[in-house]
Order: C-alpha cells, then sequence, then structure tokens
C-alpha cells in the first residue's frame, strides 16, 4: 500500500532538522526568522519550538532556482 504524502499526518521539525533540510546554519537560519523571511515556528513546549514539515517544505519549493551554468567567472574579476 502506498501513502501518499498528502495522507500522512505533519510532522514537526526541531530547528537543526530544518537547518539540514534548508543547507544553512544556525545564524544565518536565525537571520532568515528574524527578517521575517521564513515561516514562524510553532511552541511545542514551554521551551521547544518546531517547525510544520510542510511549511518547510513550502518555503523550499517558493524558492527561485539558479543555474549555475549562466554564472561567469569574469564576473568576480
Amino acid at each position: 500500500m502506498d501513502i501518499s504524502r498528502s495522507d500522512r499526518p505533519d510532522r514537526v521539525l526541531r530547528a537543526k532538522a530544518v537547518q539540514d533540510r534548508i543547507g544553512c546554519g544556525n545564524s544565518k537560519f536565525y537571520e532568515l526568522l528574524k527578517a521575517g523571511d521564513f515561516p514562524p515556528g510553532i511552541r511545542i513546549g514551554s521551551r521547544s519550538v518546531g517547525w510544520r514539515e510542510s511549511q518547510v517544505e513550502a518555503w523550499i519549493a517558493s524558492r527561485p532556482v539558479v543555474d549555475l551554468r549562466k554564472t561567469t567567472h569574469s564576473q568576480a574579476a
């Protein structure tokens, strides 16, 4: 039986898992949060915050695609 992603309950990811998923470090992650460029977390305990996996995936999907093959090295000179 194949269970699609929409049939599964939404998981809550902790900060480290989110950072790993989006490919950034601690400083950049909290910079994105402070600037309002990343979905806010949800309180999961008195001292714990998490992010809905669906919101993280939607944020990733919303990011622009960059074709690095079109970047020229002469621009850096």
